[in-house]
């Protein structure tokens, strides 16, 4: 296991200075000595009783894969020990890449920790069908989950069967990929410090003239091109946009670019088009020549530091801006597009970040404590971390938890970008079936890292592996859907398939 623990429940036996029996307090006089024998039978008994309170106290291991939320929610449980003693959690914090194979592993080897986040390479419905978490549903107070937007109990992500068995750690409104602009950047180069490029067209002009004033140090955009998952996002984000384009991915189906109105696991339309624009700028030399090798923490350092105007990267990046460079003249804008309209990211209901409780595990009802101080103590600082949103409006609503104009933005250009998905569970729970045989299905040459090659080697056939991959992916549907057919389950392609789907319109 590559996890780091936090254990936050140091519980240490400190041996009292007085004596106390049921009626008064024995003080050693000056000078005096306690006899031996009741000296070492007091010691024993203190000793005994330490022993008894540290086995008294519910010890929960909790496994944390999402770093931005890391040291809130560590603040968070050192508050909930003090109201809650009989209770100690200690945190194991895991990379985003190493957590799969970790989770894994605890899978095969029957070692899952108390509460675990949730990973879309196992979820949910495959958790539960496979015995492996328990729901929490007795375990919560009455009326627990009427506070929260009622998309957060969604099923096949936090809820099974009507039950909930994952708790969320934010709200499921959550945008990918935004652009990020440096302001000092851009006035060196003569640009509007304050007039981001909206469009393609305009992106690639200003990215063009930063390059031309930066004399081979400064270029238009930098970007960490290195992870398969963070390269998909970047191509398919921007490929919402272009002309012919008729999906939109999503967080909760990796590597796949779903047409709704066919039914479509996987629509190239728009892709090329996509590629087009980031070959465009890479024939002008507009983007930093490193980003095919570098890492996207060291990409934006290197933009903070001025090597180049803009940045693509993550909604998370933006707490640790905050938090690292709180000098750095910033700004936040959507990933430019082909015509200046929005650029889309798909959620479902509940979480991708939710937490689990393993069956295994006998504290599920200290779990469920937990949960509910979180989310009474802990949500808000999602907000006050410039972090995320939370899955309560109330919350959510409460302008005074706003500390950053950059979130404030943030949240802004979220609520324009993200479209609720329709999901094939909301219209027949069997599709659960499908989804969990789906998540099993990954291609022999993965989306992420196929593109990553296609811009290092012009010489890649992009129609053609287009074609192979999206075939293979539609085909997987077909297969996930027989399979879970086979076994009983009441399905087929029609629960796929919504003939009055618009991208841009929620779908609850």
């Amino acid at each position: 296991m590559t996890g780091h623990g936090h254990d936050v429940r140091p519980v240490r036996w400190r041996p009292c200075q007085r004596w106390h029996t049921r009626s008064q307090t024995i003080r050693p006089s000056k000078g005096a000595t306690m006899p031996r024998p009741r000296l070492a039978l007091l010691l024993l008994a203190a000793l005994a009783f330490g022993a008894h309170a540290l086995a008294q106290t519910t010890q929960l291991t909790m496994w944390v894969r999402t770093p931005e939320t890391v040291d809130l929610l560590g603040t968070s449980i050192e508050r909930f020990h003090e109201a809650n003693p009989d209770v100690r959690v200690r945190i194991v914090t895991f990379a985003a890449d190493a957590y799969p194979g970790a989770l894994q592993a605890a899978i095969s080897g029957g070692d899952l920790p108390d509460m675990f986040q949730v990973h879309n390479s196992v979820p949910v419905p495959r958790l539960v069908s496979l015995g492996l978490i328990q729901s929490l549903e007795p375990h919560f107070s009455e009326g627990f989950r009427d506070r929260f937007d009622p998309a957060t109990w969604w099923e096949g992500s936090t809820t099974v069967g009507g039950e909930i068995y994952a708790w969320p750690d934010r709200s499921f409104r959550r945008a990918s990929l935004f652009l990020y602009y440096n302001r000092d950047v851009m006035r060196a180069a003569g640009l509007d410090p304050d007039a981001p490029p909206v469009t393609w067209d305009a992106f690639v002009d200003q990215a063009n003239t930063v390059t031309e004033a930066g004399n081979g140090r400064v270029y238009g955009l930098h970007l960490g091109f290195t992870s398969g998952w963070f390269n998909e996002r970047v191509i398919l984000q921007l490929a919402t946009t272009a002309a012919d384009a008729h999906g939109v991915p999503a967080e909760h189906l990796p590597g796949r670019m779903v047409n709704w109105t066919t039914g479509e696991l996987f629509d190239p339309s728009g892709i090329q088009e996509a590629i087009g624009f980031f070959a465009e700028l890479m024939s002008s030399d507009a983007v930093h020549p490193d980003f095919l090798n570098t890492g996207r923490s060291q990409a934006t350092a290197q933009w903070a530091a001025g090597q180049a105007a803009f940045l693509f990267d993550g909604s998370w990046r933006l707490q640790e801006l905050l938090r690292t460079e709180p000098d750095l003249d910033f700004g936040i804008a959507m990933l430019p597009s082909r015509d200046g309209g929005p650029v889309l990211w798909g959620v479902e209901g509940g979480s991708q970040n939710a937490f689990a409780v393993a069956t295994r595990s006998p504290n599920a009802a200290a779990a469920a404590r937990l949960f509910e101080w979180l989310s009474d103590d802990y949500y808000p600082l999602l907000i006050e971390g410039a972090v995320d949103l939370t899955p309560i409006p109330e919350l959510n609503a409460r302008d005074e938890l706003y500390t950053s104009d950059a979130f404030r933005e943030l949240v802004r250009l979220t609520e324009l970008g993200t479209v609720v998905l329709p999901s094939p569970v909301m219209e027949n729970a069997d599709q659960l079936e499908t989804v969990v045989r789906l998540a099993g299905k990954t291609a022999s040459r993965p989306f992420g890292e196929s593109m990553q090659g296609f811009l290092a080697d012009g010489a890649f056939d992009v129609s053609g592996f287009l074609a192979s991959y999206g075939g293979q992916q539609n085909a997987f549907l077909a297969e996930a859907l027989a399979e879970a057919s086979a076994d009983g389950a009441g399905v087929d392609e029609s629960d796929w398939v919504f003939p009055g789907w618009e991208p841009t319109v929620n779908h609850y």
